[in-house]
């Protein structure tokens, strides 16, 4: 009867996690996440466009296209005064 104990004492521990690996895992887990949030924190702190951005062609473009009188009479199209 020991010997048959024994068996699934065994068999129980060679299907269940080694405790000191899996500690070391999450602690490489805990280490990466720290890493990332690190670098997110160093992120925020970067503008998110460029100095000057508005002056590009494009965002030039953009605003002159909004500004023609044709596209501001649209129907359907308040301007800023009328809005509520």
């Amino acid at each position: 009867m020991a010997f048959f104990y024994e068996f699934l004492e065994h068999l129980i521990c060679k299907c269940m996690e080694d405790p000191e690996e899996r500690r070391i895992k999450l602690n490489e887990a805990l280490r990466q996440n720290l890493e990332d949030a690190k670098k997110a924190r160093e992120n925020w702190n970067q503008p998110t466009k460029p100095w000057g951005f508005w002056t590009s062609d494009k965002n030039r473009l953009m605003w002159e296209e909004e500004r023609r009188p044709s596209v501001e009479k649209v129907m359907g199209r308040l301007s800023p005064y009328e809005a509520q």
